[in-house]
């Protein structure tokens, strides 16, 4: 029961910081990696982020949840 509650608090956790991430700069659906000779280098949208982290997280609660 513990693990099922972290992992539920984790989503909500993700699920406001995507929503409030959403309302202050928009929601913009794209992410960008780029290798080059001399540096690594990422852009994105934070909500983007937030809403992948967000599904991955509610999918690992409902994935423990349902295990038993």
């Amino acid at each position: 029961m513990q693990k099922n509650k972290r992992l539920l608090i984790e989503t909500l956790v993700f699920a406001i910081l995507t929503v409030y991430a959403g309302y202050a700069g928009g929601f913009v659906p794209e992410f960008g990696f780029t290798v080059s000779k001399h540096e690594i280098s990422t852009s994105g949208s934070v909500s983007f982020l937030f809403a992948i982290l967000t599904v991955i997280s509610l999918i690992r609660y409902l994935y423990s949840k349902f295990k038993k």
